[in-house]
């Protein structure tokens, strides 16, 4: 009778350390300026470092369609120039400060970071400041040139260049329905579609979404709440807020069957990915297929990792994964083939094993053990990085509408075997998915080529 209770006591465990490591040494404080801008302080005194995190409310899934992959592009013209900081300014001013600087855009979401010595906290701020105020007046056809060709460059390197390329784009068309958002993202960064933009369409676009009104601010480190407030308003305050356009969430639609794509493409041995539709980030079943994911594949002796790489050797890599966003999101298993081994054999393998945990064998106290230490342990040491908290307090001001989130976020995995198994036979049926045969051919094109489509 006390094993049972080995899993409850370990999870509050988890969840108590947690808890205390965001706030043992560090101050929460948000406030909204007066153009609107969200502002997120952190004190954080042990190291004389500050990270510093501009977050907007607008990613690749914005995209209209005759403009698809112009918040890849405004992004890159953003880090490149500004009106007061010139070309590869932002990288220069950055490595001269001791820093480092970064930026990405992702689906619902674009950021802007960088960490940096106390000392330099001004210069982080004017940088990003810049940005968002006078970014505009840079805008000319030879910035948008300079930006197309880093698409483009870019684009050589996920697609044109990767071995599965052609399987990362085509996904998403076949998950998600016409009028989704998430349907045209992976070509999101095809600069073909935006040779055609001008600096105006450029700047309208930056008008409804680089604004104050739909961005948030992060600092985390050894700065005072009031000195990092009055840092915000000396260097953001004055910037107009701006007037964002709405964003519209537009749910998934439940797949009706299963889909089967064959693609041929330069691999070394066969490869298997599986997916399915599944809830958006922090609705219901969000956090349970989190710990479906890591039962599957989050520790040594996880049950795909142990069935197929360890008992039946049929399989030497590995992944799944609930790719959580804020209008739909994607549970993915990936196996690849051992040599002499099928992609049939590894599908039917991966499929006895989610049909078990679904049906005679659910998750037990050694998998819900695993699975949460796994995942919570790896989130709270993140929380460590002045970095990784600042942009994730950013993160979850934009997708949480708070970035006092932690426990919120934690209560998520307040779960029980029972749950985690109705989220696997809820939303992983095997009759409804995507599943991918990638099949080794070295004359196949690098980005691969599709040769078979059935619905079965």
């Amino acid at each position: 009778m006390m094993r049972p209770m080995r899993c409850v006591f370990f999870a509050l465990f988890v969840f108590l350390f947690a808890t205390p490591a965001m706030a043992a040494d560090s101050s929460l404080f948000e406030t909204k300026l007066q153009n609107g801008l969200r502002v997120v302080v952190d004190e954080n005194h042990r190291l004389p470092i500050v990270s510093v995190t501009v977050r907007y409310d607008v990613g690749t899934g914005n995209d209209p369609d005759d403009k698809n992959g112009i918040a890849e592009l405004v992004t890159e013209m953003m880090a490149y120039k500004t009106q007061h900081v010139p070309e590869k300014g932002f990288d220069d001013s950055i490595d001269r400060a001791g820093g480092s600087f970064g930026f990405e855009t992702n689906v619902d979401d674009t950021e802007f970071y960088a960490e940096v010595p106390v000392t330099a906290i001004e210069t982080a701020m004017w940088l990003f400041s810049d940005q968002m105020g006078f970014f505009k007046p840079s805008i000319d056809d030879a910035a948008i040139k300079h930006g197309l060709e880093k698409l483009a460059k870019e684009r050589g390197q996920r697609v044109a260049n990767a071995a599965m390329g052609l399987v990362n784009e085509t996904v998403p068309q076949e998950l998600f329905p016409a009028g989704h958002p998430y349907r045209h993202v992976a070509h999101a960064n095809d600069a073909t579609t935006l040779a055609k933009l001008g600096p105006a369409d450029i700047g309208a676009y930056v008008d409804k979404h680089f604004v104050p009104s739909n961005a948030v601010l992060a600092i985390v480190g050894d700065v005072t709440r009031d000195r990092a407030v009055a840092l915000a308003n000396k260097w953001f305050g004055a910037i107009p807020a701006g007037t964002p356009e709405p964003l519209a969430i537009v749910p998934s639609a439940a797949q009706k069957n299963e889909i089967h794509l064959d693609f041929s493409a330069r691999v070394e041995r066969p490869v298997v990915r599986m997916v399915w539709n599944t809830p958006a980030q922090y609705a219901p079943g969000d956090g349970e297929l989190d710990v479906v994911a890591s039962i599957l594949h989050g520790y040594r002796i996880a049950r795909l990792s142990w069935e197929l790489i360890t008992k039946l050797k049929v399989a030497g890599e590995i992944t799944s994964n609930q790719g959580s966003h804020r209008r739909g999101s994607t549970f993915v298993i990936q196996a690849t083939a051992t040599p002499n081994h099928t992609a049939d054999q590894v599908a039917a393998a991966i499929d006895d094993v989610l049909r078990t945990l679904q049906t005679t064998q659910p998750p037990n106290d050694d998998d819900m053990e695993g699975a949460l230490s796994s995942a919570l342990m790896e989130r709270t040491l993140s929380m460590e990085s002045s970095e990784y908290r600042a942009r994730q307090l950013a993160k979850w001001s934009i997708r949480a509408g708070t970035a006092d989130y932690w426990q919120n976020d934690m209560h998520r995995y307040e779960t029980d075997p029972q749950r985690v198994q109705q989220a696997a036979i809820r939303y992983l049926p095997l009759d409804k998915r995507l599943v991918v045969y990638v099949t080794p051919d070295p004359k196949a094109p690098v980005s691969g080529q599709l040769t078979g489509r059935k619905v079965k």
